[in-house]
């Protein structure tokens, strides 16, 4: 064993010597070298600009600057190189000895195969741990300046490195094995290497090789850093093993004279067996996850955990009802993409395994419009198409009538939906969303499981009077951050069931009913009306009710109530090149008794942007705490002459009893009612949160989205939305000056490849030399 150990590395010395006297392991350190302190120094001085023009820092500046994070992070940085230097390195580990005859001389020698493709191995195994210790270098540098350097983040990021690595020569050594060429075996190095990051797409629709296929691909399974897979770690050891095993066998046969088909059962035998290896240890029951990382950074927050914790000894089930149909969503879950789609959930199968996955497919109308069936156009022709092209057979997509015999999804716009469901029979929607990244986040997939546990808030909005709806979407309608189910930040998302609510003389309001909105009416109320709107607010449930210009008549009674009054007139704000009708009206600092972000908001002239408001007085006589929460601007006043502000310029005119000061616009009031807080907000604009509102375009951020949020989550005792925030991370502080950059620069460009380059000189001469 000894003598075999002693042969193994003979042998990588040797061709460690061979590999260093010609200039492309040299060529390869430099270019690396320059390649990654570009990377590095980029992504440095990019940071140090940040907080020069933002005076900002983040938590979590190692995962940041290692992993993930705006541009390239130094760990997917080499990953992104080491690919294209591998072939050159291992195109003559062994196609070399072909092409010069040195083979023969290995063949007759007592040098067993094993020991020569072992050797070969540990050479490239050698060479990695020198590129390795480049990177090391950045690494280190990382731990001297940054504050609190999260170590086994890095540590565990520099070992799996060094594992892919290990993985690309053993793949170049099997491929140096078939030729004696060693431009072909380069140019095969890097197909296969390319075949192993694309393999993972093929028969992907096909059940039963889907999860095998993406075993063997190595793009899934990425650098290991501070997040421990069984699986990932398993896989860097399993794939080397096949290759160096059928490069083993590769010689063997060349030694041997024995039928093609011997050597193909062989080969398959190998592969069968590290596959099947590989597949049975990477599965949700038999996987083994460890987070390394500062607080555990980088899987579910504890409160995530918690939530699932409830779920205990119950089946949960994740049903996506898929449309092939919907052109924006379905190509994201069709058979082909569905081991992405379910990763989306990875971190949540990782503390309960045995959740489970289904997909119904069907085709129907999608009714926002978004659909892949032409004007015109059979919808089942279209469907046939749609089902051939992405490898469905149509014998197991529902039609329109079937499906909706199994779940009416008419309201969800026939678009692309999740219901999650438990074993009890609690389920609820978790919707694909109209942006970036369209998957669901920890956010929304928490929130949905609590939802199910503690039960959604119910507000709705009242109609018939020509209020503003939650149910509809024009520009004068409020839906876009209630009831738009694409938004993911609209509330129907976020554990609030938002509904319009009609009130007549016949229909009552809902005993369930928590929050109640009343915005902008357009027709009085009449007496029964009144009476059951007073009888909502008598029983200590909260409200929200929003007035506008023009509707004293209607709204003075109910806003007379709580003591308050809308000011005649319209406040207005002339800015150079703004409609003088909107104004910026500003949050004040005893809002902070409400919630201290409105402080935050007072502190930054943070505005909410109102357009048509009225200012609102009050009095405390109503046995209600009444706090100004947003107030009118210093400039602006209540314009009581001017009608047609695009023909006229507005000018002040206390004569005509206008009003030049800061107004309340927005007002908050409680009281203690029924052993608990009453809350409730009045508005002196309706259009502030309308979808109107929101689908403007401003140069300048405005509160009008997040003040919606928080207003209905103050209302719901911040029971929703749930926020899952991690610890603040203290490595948030990085030890260098915006003046350094240009040092920094120098230092990694260009001394430190240079220092390679000169290393490689004085080996060259010192040989010349000899």
């Amino acid at each position: 064993m000894l003598q075999d150990m002693k042969t193994i590395y003979r042998i990588a010395k040797s061709e460690l010597n061979s590999l260093f006297c010609s200039p492309i392991a040299w060529l390869v350190l430099v270019i690396f070298t320059f390649q990654m302190s570009m990377t590095f120094t980029d992504r440095i001085i990019w940071e140090l600009k940040d907080f020069v023009i933002n005076n900002r820092e983040k938590d979590g500046m190692t995962a940041y600057f290692l992993l993930t994070g705006f541009g390239t992070p130094l760990f997917p940085g080499v990953l992104s190189y080491l690919y294209l230097y591998f072939p050159l390195l291992t195109m003559g580990l062994m196609s070399r000895e072909f092409s010069s005859g040195s083979i023969k001389l290995l063949y007759s020698s007592p040098i067993t195969s094993t020991q020569i493709v072992l050797g070969k191995y540990l050479s490239m195994m050698l060479y990695g741990l020198i590129m390795l210790a480049i990177v090391t270098v950045y690494v280190v540098f990382y731990m001297f300046v940054l504050k609190d350097f999260d170590y086994a983040v890095a540590i565990t990021g520099l070992i799996g490195i060094y594992l892919i690595m290990c993985l690309y020569s053993a793949v170049g050594l099997f491929v140096s094995c078939l030729t004696s060429y060693q431009v072909v075996a380069a140019i095969g190095t890097f197909a296969a290497l390319t075949i192993l990051q694309v393999i993972g797409g093929v028969l992907q629709g096909v059940d039963f090789w889907r999860d095998i296929t993406y075993w063997i691909c190595s793009a899934p399974h990425g650098p290991i850093a501070g997040l421990i897979n069984s699986g990932d770690v398993l896989y860097y050891f399993l794939m080397p093993a096949l290759f160096i095993g059928m490069s083993i066998m590769k010689l063997q046969f060349a030694r041997q004279s024995k039928p093609w088909y011997t050597k193909v059962v062989k080969y398959l035998a190998l592969v069968v067996v590290i596959v099947g290896i590989g597949y049975a240890t990477s599965r949700r029951t038999t996987v083994c996850i460890t987070d390394l990382s500062r607080d555990e950074q980088l899987t579910l927050t504890p409160k995530s955990r918690d939530i699932l914790e409830r779920y205990k000894g119950q089946e949960l089930t994740l049903t996506t009802y898929v449309n092939i149909m919907d052109e924006h969503m379905a190509a994201r879950v069709f058979p082909k993409s569905r081991i992405g789609d379910m990763s989306v959930f990875s971190k949540y199968y990782r503390f309960k395994p045995d959740m489970k996955f289904k997909y119904i497919y069907y085709y129907d109308h999608v009714l926002n419009g978004h659909s892949c069936c032409a004007p015109g156009e059979d919808l089942e022709e279209a469907a046939r198409k749609q089902a051939k092209v992405n490898g469905l057979d149509f014998d197991d997509v529902l039609s329109p009538e079937e499906i909706r015999k199994i779940h009416d999804l008419s309201g969800e716009n026939n678009q692309v939906v999740r219901t999650l469901e438990d074993s009890e029979g609690n389920w609820t929607y978790l919707r694909m969303f109209n942006d970036l990244n369209p998957y669901p986040s920890e956010q929304e997939i928490s929130v949905a499981l609590l939802r199910m546990k503690d039960g959604a808030v119910k507000m709705g909005s009242l109609y018939g009077h020509g209020e503003r709806e939650m149910n509809k979407s024009g520009d004068r309608e409020i839906g876009w951050l209630f009831t738009n189910g694409s938004g993911r930040g609209s509330l129907i998302n976020q554990g609030f069931d938002p509904v319009s609510v009609p009130l007549t003389e016949e229909w009552e309001i809902p005993d369930d009913l928590q929050i109640l909105l009343i915005i902008d009416p357009k027709e009085p109320f009449s007496t029964v009306e009144l009476e059951k709107i007073r009888a909502y607010v008598a029983s200590g449930r909260h409200l929200i009710l929003a007035t506008d210009v023009n509707r004293s008549e209607i709204t003075g009674e109910l806003l007379a109530d709580f003591g308050v009054k809308a000011l005649p007139g319209m406040l207005i704000q002339p800015r150079k090149d703004e409609d003088p009708t909107n104004i910026n009206a500003v949050f004040t600092p005893q809002a902070g008794g409400i919630n201290p972000m409105f402080a935050q908001w007072a502190n930054r002239n943070y505005p909410l942007s109102m357009t048509g408001a009225v200012g609102l007085s009050y009095t405390m006589d109503k046995g209600y705490d009444v706090v100004p929460l947003v107030v009118s601007p210093v400039g602006s006043w209540t314009e009581l002459e001017t009608t047609d502000f695009e023909g006229e310029v507005p000018v002040f005119n206390p004569k005509a009893g206008e009003i030049n000061q800061q107004l309340p616009v927005v007002l908050a009031l409680t009281r203690q009612l029924n052993g608990k807080e009453q809350r409730i907000l009045i508005f002196g604009d309706a259009d502030w949160m309308t979808t109107g509102e929101f689908s403007k375009s401003r140069y300048y951020g405005v509160a009008n989205g997040p003040l919606t949020t928080l207003m209905c989550s103050w209302m719901a005792d911040y029971q929703y939305p749930t926020y899952f925030p991690r610890p603040a991370q203290p490595d948030n502080h990085l030890k260098l000056s915006y003046q350094s950059r240009g040092t920094l620069k120098v230092a990694f460009v260009v001394v430190f490849p240079a220092v390679i380059l000169l290393l490689y000189l004085l080996v060259w001469f010192k040989r010349r030399g000899k």
